[in-house]
């Protein structure tokens, strides 16, 4: 749709999105495979612009020429996709069910059965929604459906405002069953974006959307700290 009003895609970011001015239509691919030099270089000669991240393990690339060639996605190369960051998930789901039974076994858990249940919830919910979301994006790049793209992009989107809230319920739970002090979760915090940080500056390939993904970050992170201030108020 901004492609068709004359605007290409620069950068993406956690919510916001950079468009820059552009007189004819564009050409988006979303490929899976691993980044590195070599392979941006490749594309660069076939016409594409590395764009940024989106959805689970997905690269955005664009193209000036309509014209362009495909970008062929290998369907076990998928599978391997979807099956990593469903590990990633599974981690996180161990490393609280763990926490969980630790603090049920010593008589701390108080109301995080709740907030356990909840956080599983939000975490579980975004998995699944990008998995489907990357399959319809799949389809469509295959077959063109107007409906798949617009599915896919809801989707996205919806992953966007759950993973923010299952950040917020595990803050939640460190105010308010964990005991912890607001001065620990500024310095976990703070220990967390430093690491983020440490990061994209360590990827070359990352730095082009390192800008636009502080800012969110950043905003993201304002956010969460007032409408926990307020709460505890």
């Amino acid at each position: 749709m901004m492609s068709k009003r004359g605007w290409k895609l620069k950068s993406i970011g956690y919510f916001l999105f950079k468009f820059e001015k552009c007189f004819q239509p564009c050409k988006y691919q979303m490929d899976y495979n691993e980044l590195n030099e070599e392979y941006l270089s490749v594309l660069k000669e076939a016409g594409y612009e590395y764009v940024g991240a989106h959805g689970i393990g997905g690269n955005v690339f664009v193209s000036e020429n309509i014209n362009a060639l495909d970008l062929h996605t290998d369907e076990n190369l998928h599978r391997k996709v979807i099956l990593e960051k469903y590990s990633q998930s599974d981690i996180v789901m161990n490393l609280i069910f763990g926490l969980y039974f630790a603090l049920k076994f010593y008589g701390m858990s108080g109301n995080i059965d709740e907030l356990i249940k909840g956080a599983y919830l939000c975490l579980s919910l975004g998995f699944v929604i990008e998995a489907i979301a990357i399959s319809f994006m799949r389809i469509y790049m295959n077959h063109k459906s107007k409906f798949l793209l617009k599915s896919y992009q809801i989707m996205t989107i919806m992953t966007r405002f759950i993973k923010p809230i299952f950040v917020m319920v595990l803050l939640y739970a460190s105010f308010y069953v964990w005991r912890l002090s607001f001065q620990i979760i500024m310095f976990l915090s703070l220990f967390f974006m430093i690491s983020i940080g440490y990061y994209y500056f360590s990827n070359k390939l990352l730095k082009r959307t390192l800008l636009s993904q502080i800012k969110d970050i950043i905003l993201l992170s304002l956010f969460i700290y007032v409408v926990i201030f307020l709460v505890v108020l």
